[in-house]
């Protein structure tokens, strides 16, 4: 069932609950389905209140009059400032005093709190955050798509010369493959150990969907932000944009560490255009988003990735191989395409707390 609230609520105070199913994998960013149901969709309009345009999640607040005539404040999260405004979505389209009418994904805790997907302006123009692009509009024809990454999932073939080293941007369907894994959302999809078992049944993704502790090895190369490789000598540094993150990658030979850390100790090497780069050492691990935050590895795990340009410049192929004796029966193997964006570049995240 889809619509419009049913006329026996007040539009001012109406919150009706409409089943639907989504996507698992458009819940996968920040732990989103640990505090939103995505098995259910609430429409809610009133008067927006505050405006905070922010990474990695923005918020706005909604004053909506209840069926008792009281005024109760809901809060809307959706995607992050960023991606929003790569696409055309930004905090100009709002302006407080605005009436407006949202449909998403209420709290999994009773709270007054919606992960809104549609959005629908004064102006009867219609925003839709993330989802398939076949997705259809809940109320308008008049519609603007907002999306964390790039609305396309064509490359451009330019600067073969360059190599890796340039911007790399995350198409459409930025989600990592995982070959072999017949549920990337289920902890017991994954080959796991007994001891990788017990560890991901003990996990619990965060409640609060935006916050700023920095991701660890492999999660953030998971995300749908862009990406640059810069040459630095004997070392290769990789930006990342989501939260600011700096990957440093010295080239072989060099010696090995024995502290752990976030993002752990990694060596590169060159196998022709191919950069491919081993990592050890990674203090605390998890599949993050490829798994909701539940898929955990040890302080053992070994991770190898391959960064392949196309021959033309317009692609970078990924893959990276887990290994981790304590918590995986085999290899596990990540796969994802980014693409070459004329104009793109990275943006501060500046990641902002609740």
């Amino acid at each position: 069932m889809r619509g419009p609230v049913p006329r026996s609520l007040s539009l001012g105070a109406a919150v009706s609950v409409l089943a639907l199913l989504l996507p698992a994998a458009s819940f996968a960013h920040h732990s989103i389905a640990a505090g939103f149901d995505p098995q259910q969709v609430i429409e809610i309009e009133g008067e927006l209140t505050a405006i905070r345009w922010q990474n990695p999640h923005i918020l706005l607040t909604v004053a909506v009059t209840d069926t008792e005539g009281r005024k109760v404040s809901w809060e809307l999260e959706s995607l992050s400032a960023n991606g929003l405004g790569r696409t055309g979505v930004s905090a100009a389209l709002f302006h407080l005093g605005d009436r407006i009418r949202v449909a998403g994904n209420p709290s999994r805790r009773g709270l007054d709190r919606v992960w809104a997907t549609n959005l629908l302006l004064p102006s009867q123009q219609e925003i839709m955050f993330g989802g398939p692009p076949q997705r259809a509009p809940r109320w308008s024809e008049r519609v603007l798509r907002g999306s964390e990454s790039a609305q396309t999932n064509e490359g451009t073939a330019a600067n073969v010369e360059l190599g890796v080293f340039r911007v790399w941007s995350s198409g459409r369907n930025f989600l990592t493959r995982i070959p072999g894994v017949q549920n990337r959302n289920d902890p017991l999809s994954f080959p796991l150990t007994a001891e990788g078992r017990a560890a991901a049944e003990q996990r619990r993704p965060p409640a609060d969907t935006v916050g700023c502790a920095p991701k660890t090895m492999p999660w953030i190369m998971t995300q749908p932000y862009p990406i640059e490789f810069v040459r630095q000598g004997d070392t290769v540094v990789l930006k990342i944009e989501e939260y600011d993150t700096v990957r440093t990658i010295p080239l072989a030979p060099v010696p090995e560490a024995n502290t752990p850390s976030r993002l752990g100790h990694s060596v590169g090497q060159w196998e022709g255009s191919t950069l491919v780069v081993t990592t050890t050492h990674v203090a605390v691990g998890d599949f993050g988003s490829v798994g909701g935050g539940l898929i955990p590895l040890s302080s053992d795990a070994t991770f190898v990735e391959r960064f392949t340009p196309s021959a033309d410049g317009a692609y970078l192929e990924y893959s990276l191989a887990i290994t981790d004796p304590r918590y995986l029966n085999e290899a596990v193997t990540l796969e994802k395409r980014w693409l070459n964006v004329p104009g793109a570049q990275l943006l501060p995240y500046n990641c902002t707390q609740r």
